[in-house]
């Protein structure tokens, strides 16, 4: 998908998780063989594929980069929600099921026992991976798909036929999607009803930053590597949540070594990420209008009237809820700024309210610090922090922040504010107890 249209696809797991749902359950509630369940699965991705492309990405054509990759977080969103429904079809519950052994068969090697679900994904995940290299690398399929990320309009206006070589990539992503989560299901299980988590995709976008992007061989080999290290890492603790931690560090310290070197076209791609032009401030002219003033004083006098009443007629649950929706629209006012103004898109806003908020219930209840001093605390904080974040994708502008905020997000509900790893964080309220 990089390769075609020059953006992250958030929705890579989930493209291929609802076809594999579909195997499992034909095999699990049916008794479908391996093979008709392969069939199945493979002739259900190829439909979503298509139609992925042709009702949501074509959509977005000409559209700015930043907003199809926004669609591709809501299309991941919609077929989680098909991958979660999906087991109600047949009044089955969500939970792990595996699919039947493609044939009698089993060698060991080490002590180790591999049957042939086993020796299916053995073949088939080498033989994707040299032909995915070699057809992007080697063949006239590759060139043009460069060629129409590059430059859309001129691969137009020369003939390639840009728009049926997207629905073929997407199609291509989708059924090599679901190949990996099918042969998950033959090999350790599927958890059937439960959709993918970003974690995932942020293991795979782990190796396309240290593969520059464009690499292909370079990811394959990072892939391996990240994939060992994560065992590695589950290996020692028992526990795969602090991988999340370990791969934003690793994404982070690749992003600062890559300004070197970087091509061309990547340097291209950052006027694509411009979501919109500059905004111009209203006309004198037409602010000079009463029409205009009215609006103006109107906005502000109902805002002033909400601050004062709410107060007195909500009860405190009730405000309580107000003021997380005023924090959330805070975060939104951030994110504003960042993608309308900059072209930048940050998935990790969260993180630094996160931060922010932790640090302000620390200096309160840990340190006995004024609650007005701690809230610019709390600010410092979560500041430092998108500083730290930013600094290393501003060196290589375009996707990158949403990279790095994206493993920041998952590092940090994992890792920094999880008190089952890293006890600092007070649950108690500050203020005490309350009337209700």
């Amino acid at each position: 998908v990089w390769r075609a249209n020059r953006v992250i696809n958030f929705a890579a797991g989930d493209l291929g998780i609802v076809p594999a749902t579909l195997a499992v359950l034909l095999a699990d509630q049916w008794g479908w063989n391996y093979w008709a369940c392969a069939a199945a699965g493979l002739t259900a991705a190829v439909v979503l594929g298509v139609a992925a492309e042709g009702l949501i990405v074509r959509r977005f054509f000409e559209a700015p980069r930043v907003l199809l990759t926004v669609a591709t977080i809501g299309l991941a969103q919609l077929l989680g929600f098909g991958a979660l429904i999906m087991p109600r079809a047949w009044g089955a519950s969500p939970s792990v099921r595996s699919l039947p052994e493609p044939f009698q068969a089993s060698i060991e090697v080490g002590g180790t026992v591999f049957d042939g679900s086993d020796m299916i994904a053995l073949v088939v995940v080498p033989v994707m991976l040299v032909g995915l290299v070699l057809s992007l690398n080697r063949t006239s399929l590759g060139v043009a798909v460069r060629a129409s990320a590059d430059r859309s309009i001129r691969a137009l206006s020369l003939g390639i036929p840009v728009k049926r070589l997207h629905s073929l990539i997407w199609t291509l992503v989708t059924v090599g999607a679901f190949m990996a989560l099918f042969l998950t299901a033959g090999t350790g299980g599927l958890g059937v009803g439960y959709g993918t988590s970003l974690g995932l995709v942020l293991r795979a976008i782990a190796a396309l930053v240290l593969g520059r992007m464009t690499h292909l061989g370079v990811i394959v080999f990072s892939s391996v590597v990240l994939g060992a290290l994560e065992l590695a890492v589950r290996f020692q603790t028992g526990d795969g949540a602090l991988v999340s931690p370990l791969l934003a560090l690793i994404i982070v310290g690749a992003l600062l070594v890559q300004r070197k070197g970087i091509s061309r076209a990547a340097r291209d791609d950052t006027s694509s990420w411009t979501l919109a032009s500059d905004v111009r401030p209203v006309p004198p002219e037409l602010a000079s209008c009463w029409e205009v003033r009215a609006v103006r004083v109107s906005l502000v006098a109902v805002g002033a009237l909400a601050l004062a009443v709410f107060p007195l007629v909500l009860s405190t649950g009730a405000m309580l809820k107000l003021g997380a929706v005023l924090i959330v629209a805070s975060v939104g006012v951030s994110l504003v700024i960042l993608s309308g103004w900059a072209g930048q898109l940050s998935l990790g806003q969260m993180a630094f309210a996160g931060m922010g908020g932790a640090v302000f219930a620390w200096a309160t209840q840990d340190r006995s610090i004024d609650p007005l001093l701690a809230i610019g605390l709390g600010a410092l904080a979560g500041a430092a922090i998108a500083v730290v974040v930013g600094l290393p994708a501003l060196r290589i502008r375009g996707m990158y922040l949403a990279v790095t905020t994206l493993a920041l997000a998952l590092a940090f509900s994992n890792g920094v504010l999880d008190n089952g790893y890293v006890d600092w964080i007070p649950t108690a309220s500050f203020a005490g107890d309350r009337p209700p």
